[in-house]
């Protein structure tokens, strides 16, 4: 559980550093890509 809800948080960090970064491609689906690569990298360890 603690591993899922820092990878969560990573996630948002990440997505809204991306977001900022690569506004022109499209906020949400950047954060929500970011997101769910952190998830799964949390699941894995």
């Amino acid at each position: 559980m603690l591993q899922f809800l820092l990878g969560f948080t990573l996630g948002n960090v990440v997505g809204m550093y991306l977001a900022q970064n690569y506004d022109g491609i499209g906020s949400p689906s950047v954060s929500q890509a970011g997101v769910q690569w952190w998830d799964l990298g949390s699941l894995q360890l």
